[in-house]
């Protein structure tokens, strides 16, 4: 005998990456999580965390393949989607308040400004 019924829908927490896998180093020790990413609301803390993000996952492995005179294009394109899917799970997480595309395109705008000066 099958069950019919549809199954319960996921809680968003549990969708894509789980809020228990590391997201960066801190500074001192210690990772950074997703769910601390996506549960913390101020911009300025999310900025830090995709700062950590980028020196641990990417600046890192950069200085890595330079060093070993490294040239892959593979590395370089995984380099790339990890970046995308940061910015992703910053700046457009789940559940979001519903004039969340303009906060978050604008948290990405000053992200981008800072970032580029």
């Amino acid at each position: 005998m099958t069950n019919n019924t549809a199954p319960e829908p996921e809680p968003p927490s549990q969708r894509g990456i789980p809020d228990e896998v590391a997201f960066a180093q801190r500074a001192g020790g210690g990772d950074i999580f997703f769910g601390d990413v996506r549960n913390n609301p101020d911009a300025a803390a999310r900025a830090e965390f995709l700062a950590r993000r980028l020196e641990t996952f990417f600046l890192r492995a950069y200085q890595e393949l330079i060093e070993r005179n490294v040239s892959s294009p593979f590395s370089v394109s995984i380099m790339v989607m990890s970046g995308i899917g940061t910015l992703g799970e910053i700046f457009y997480s789940n559940p979001s308040p519903a004039d969340s595309r303009d906060k978050n395109r604008e948290a990405f705008c000053r992200f981008c400004a800072r970032v580029s000066s």
